[in-house]
């Protein structure tokens, strides 16, 4: 009967072992006590983003003879309307040979050269606010500083970045200029820079101007610290294909795989506004038809296997054979829409300039210079000096840690409490701080951790012990 009746006991004692023991598990092995954010390790799907960069051409055989019947082509009384099925392009569909060029290389491409001549890094420090212009700061391609009375030699430069662009990316601003001689037919077509050891992509957009023989790209990138980064460029270049067309829907051309037709020509639309948008498996473009007499001309066109990276120019030319200039120009996916402002009748021909030889570029940077000194040696991304950040939400927030973290993707657990970073008066502006500052006030009510094998920012809000018991289970009976 005694021995029975501890039997009976083993059995609660048994449960609360467990649960103490579950408490001490979590408490010992849960990472977020140890903060830290690895600013070498690989994330994620970034390795096979990298790999697919540098990989070769991809073929992708003849296209489906009804591909450009799937673009339909509609209007009512306020916009002009295309539609087709939403997919992406495959990667590297034009051919080229892969160059790595070393910074201050004078690279001969087409009997002319090509070289990286400077790169420029602007952003606030602790005494500003997002009111206020950031200055460019400019080094040559050894790093070293540029005095501001020797800018003048590359013509095609930046000296602030308005502080209104910060708003949407609150990351260092970064441009980069190239120039080249006696290379008429040079197409540069943009860039992606990746972290060097975490491979991990730096670019989401970028903006380019050229002029004189020099182009120059700008984006912003989430580092702080000193870390080494390839920056990826494709040329294109001569000798030039020249094809001919009227400027009539359903023209066009074609040269091997590639081929392009002018799908419609768009009268009387807004200057400068178009949108494009995703509904289902369908990818809408519109274009609004205008409601003054600043109305533009779109051409709109389709290109396969793709218009983005594509080696080609257009001309619009009048009876005469006089080029007509163009307003602009916006390239997505599989489409490139021309803005124009002459009427149509004026324009007889369209030439079409297709560039037969292509070089992808990656030149490697042993760091972005010009950022906080205090990140000059960084072994851990929670100690990340910030100088100043002004952020509008708790989205921008989220967003704003992983990118300096270089994550993916973030998750919260559990229910937020009403001490939750969502209850804080927005916008805050944080003032020298470590990205750790900002992470405590995202965290806030809640335990942060890092996933790094699945690419991750985790946020746990307290749960009942009875969930924390389940839990406890799944790890240690996977």
């Amino acid at each position: 009967m005694k021995q029975h009746k501890y039997q009976i006991l083993a059995v609660p004692v048994a449960i609360l072992l467990l649960l103490l023991g579950m408490l001490l598990f979590s408490r010992f092995t849960d990472p977020a006590k140890f903060w830290f954010c690895s600013p070498a390790e690989p994330r994620g799907d970034d390795v096979e983003a990298w790999q697919k960069t540098i990989a070769p051409a991809q073929t992708t055989g003849e296209p489906n003879e009804d591909f450009f019947d799937k673009f339909t082509v509609s209007s009512d009384s306020d916009y002009f309307t295309v539609e087709h099925p939403s997919e992406n392009p495959p990667d590297n569909l034009f051919a080229f040979k892969l160059h790595e060029m070393t910074p201050g290389e004078l690279l001969d491409v087409g009997g002319g050269t090509l070289k990286f001549s400077c790169i420029g890094t602007a952003y606030h420090d602790a005494n500003q606010t997002m009111d206020d212009d950031a200055v460019f700061h400019f080094y040559d391609p050894q790093l070293q500083p540029i005095a501001e009375t020797d800018l003048s030699e590359f013509g095609n430069y930046q000296t602030t970045e308005d502080g209104s662009n910060f708003r949407y990316n609150q990351c260092p601003a970064v441009q980069l200029i190239f120039e080249y001689q006696k290379i008429d037919d040079i197409m540069l077509h943009g860039i992606k820079i990746f972290d060097s050891r975490t491979r991990k992509s730096l670019t989401s957009g970028y903006n380019s101007s050229g002029s004189h023989g020099s182009h120059r790209f700008n984006t912003h990138i989430p580092i702080w610290h000193r870390t080494p980064i390839d920056i990826v460029m494709d040329v294109s270049y001569g000798p030039i294909k020249t094809f001919e067309f009227a400027p009539r829907a359903g023209q066009g051309f074609e040269e091997e795989s590639f081929k392009c037709r002018l799908i419609s020509v768009f009268e009387g639309v807004e200057p400068g506004r178009h949108s494009s948008s995703s509904r289902g498996n369908t990818m809408i473009h519109e274009f609004p038809k205008a409601s003054s007499d600043e109305a533009s001309l779109t051409f709109f066109f389709v290109c396969r296997p793709t218009a983005s990276q594509m080696p080609v120019t257009f001309e619009f030319l009048d009876k005469d054979g006089n080029k007509i200039s163009t307003r602009g120009s916006s390239t997505s996916g599989y489409t490139h829409n021309i803005e124009l402002k002459q009427p149509l009748e004026k324009i007889t021909l369209i030439r079409a300039h297709y560039r037969t030889r292509r070089l992808r570029i990656v030149i490697n940077l042993p760091y972005i210079p010009g950022l906080p000194e205090e990140n000059n040696t960084i072994d851990n991304l929670f100690d990340v000096h910030i100088p100043y950040v002004r952020l509008h939400d708790p989205d921008r927030v989220d967003r704003f840690v992983r990118q300096t973290l270089q994550l993916g993707q973030s998750r919260s657990t559990g229910a937020m409490p009403g001490t939750s970073i969502n209850s804080l008066p927005f916008p805050l502006d944080f003032n020298d701080v470590t990205i750790r500052d900002i992470a405590r006030c995202y965290a806030q009510g809640g335990t942060l951790y890092i996933d790094m094998e699945n690419d991750r920012l985790n946020r746990d809000y307290p749960v009942t012990l009875w969930v924390r018991f389940k839990q406890f289970l799944q790890k240690m009976f996977p």
